[in-house]
């Protein structure tokens, strides 16, 4: 046993190798140009925690439910319990098998058995006997050629690709119930435009009937100013639905049963006030922020060390193993140092011909890691486009927004001129109309490019890498 064991020593000193590719980390150009961004932009950096940015108690609340109750989460969250199993499982193929075990049998040999020795005239065998038995034995797989070192590497790698996805889904849910949350408050505010626009034009339509019934006004007039009236009215169930829509979406997105939150409705129909505006440089450690690519470069780091794993099934797997047990034909005597058996000794096992199979699967395995290097380069470019993208946006609708404020307040003052022109005989009534409905029309557009800047804001921090 010495001597077997003294020749498996080098065999041992040289465990420290792997086969394969060892995984280098592909580097980011730190020079890549953002092409609108970059031109305006300054060296403040840009904060990740994009909710922390808005004052509003209502949406932080809304976005704290859904972290904790999401079923999206949960299912991440189960994905990725599962994927830490895979590591510890994967680690165990590295560490000596221990198993003990005992038996206690009666058995009976057959009369006409070819293994039963000759027997003299007249002399009986015993044809049944009782064996018991119990002892441990050992094992252990020498990871010369580290295959079992990159199971466990690409093992660690895909779980930490599924915590970025964790933190991706994280992202993608709270920037989906801000965006909602955004959109119910906008269709809340255009319909809260409405029915003042609603009791402008029945004031309006009182006045020309009372100017009708002094004979300053026709029937015309009347009808006119009745049927913008009707027309206002109609567009407001529609808006009300959406308000209704929204809250249901967003119920989904807590996990709780739709209309849970339909109190939203009740809530203060104003959207808070956007942080100050700042220019934004995208720098590679905030692109490094982004779960989705952190993800796809772990998968990367999987396929890479799964490279190295195929490698090794063409190679040599050497073992110890090793045995102690005790065996008697009687219980009384089972522990009796007579009774006393082991074995100990090293193993090899090696795969010389498969019919190309390992080949293949090295072949195959090598085209998963080069899909998942090309899969990693699109989603970076795609990033870089998508935080270009939502800056340009959300500078553009800023500036669309403030053009509309100034917009609104001309309107205001334009209507308020043809009613008084109006009122002294000095303009028809189709100037007070036109005027009603272009402020509408102006306020509701102005809404909607204030819910799209804070759409576009959420959609830049999203893209910027989030919460992570």
């Amino acid at each position: 046993m010495k001597t077997a064991f003294l020749r498996f020593t080098p065999v041992l000193l040289l465990a420290g190798c792997a086969v394969g590719p060892d995984y280098q980390s592909p580097e980011f150009d730190e020079a890549t140009p953002f092409a609108a961004a970059s031109s305006a932009a300054s060296e403040e950096s840009f904060p990740l925690d994009w909710w922390g940015q808005i004052n509003d108690p209502v949406l932080q609340d809304l976005l704290r439910v859904a972290a904790e109750q999401n079923l999206d989460l949960k299912i991440a969250a189960a994905r990725l319990r599962e994927a830490r199993a895979g590591v510890q499982a994967a680690g165990a193929a590295n560490l000596p098998r221990l198993g003990a075990g005992g038996t206690a049998t009666r058995q009976r040999l057959s009369e006409n058995s070819p293994t039963l020795p000759p027997l003299p005239p007249g002399a009986a065998f015993p044809l049944q006997t009782d064996v018991y038995q119990a002892g441990f034995d050992a094992g252990w797989e020498i990871d010369l050629f580290g295959g079992n070192r990159r199971a466990s590497e690409a093992a660690t790698a895909r779980f930490q690709a599924a915590v970025a996805s964790v933190d991706d889904a994280l992202d993608t849910v709270l920037a989906e119930v801000a965006l909602n949350y955004v959109e119910l408050r906008s269709l809340q505010q255009r319909a809260a435009n409405v029915r003042r626009s609603i009791e402008l034009q029945a004031e309006t339509l009182k006045l020309v009937e009372s100017l009708r019934d002094a004979g300053l006004a026709g029937d015309l007039e009347v009808s006119q100013a009745r049927a913008q009236w009707l027309a206002t009215q109609a567009s407001l169930p529609g808006l009300i639905a959406g308000v209704d829509q929204r809250t249901f979406q967003i119920d989904v997105l807590l996990g709780t049963a739709p209309g849970t939150s339909l109190n939203l409705r009740d809530n203060n129909p104003t959207l808070p006030e956007l942080p100050a505006e700042a220019f934004f440089r995208l720098p590679a450690d905030v692109l490094r922020q982004r779960p989705d690519v952190r993800a796809i470069e772990r998968t990367l780091a999987a396929e890479t060390a799964e490279i190295g794993q195929a490698w090794s099934d063409l190679l040599p797997k050497f073992s110890l193993t090793g045995g102690f047990a005790v065996e008697s034909g009687e219980s009384n005597d089972l522990f009796t140092t007579a009774s006393r058996t082991w074995s100990f000794g090293p193993g090899v096992q090696w795969a010389i011909f498969e019919g190309g199979r390992i080949r293949a699967n090295i072949a195959a395995q090598t085209a998963q890691a080069d899909g998942a290097r090309a899969t990693y380069e699109q989603v970076v470019l795609r990033a870089l486009q998508e935080v270009d993208s939502a800056w340009v946006a959300h500078h553009q609708e800023r500036q669309t927004a403030a053009h509309l404020t100034a917009t609104v307040t001309e309107q205001q003052r334009t209507l308020e001129l043809a009613n008084t022109l109006y009122r002294e005989g000095l303009s028809p009534l189709r100037d007070v109309l036109d005027a009603e409905a272009r402020l509408i029309v102006a306020q509701n557009q102005l809404v909607e490019s204030t819910a799209r800047t804070w759409t576009t804001f959420i959609r830049l921090y999203k893209a910027m890498g989030g919460s992570s």
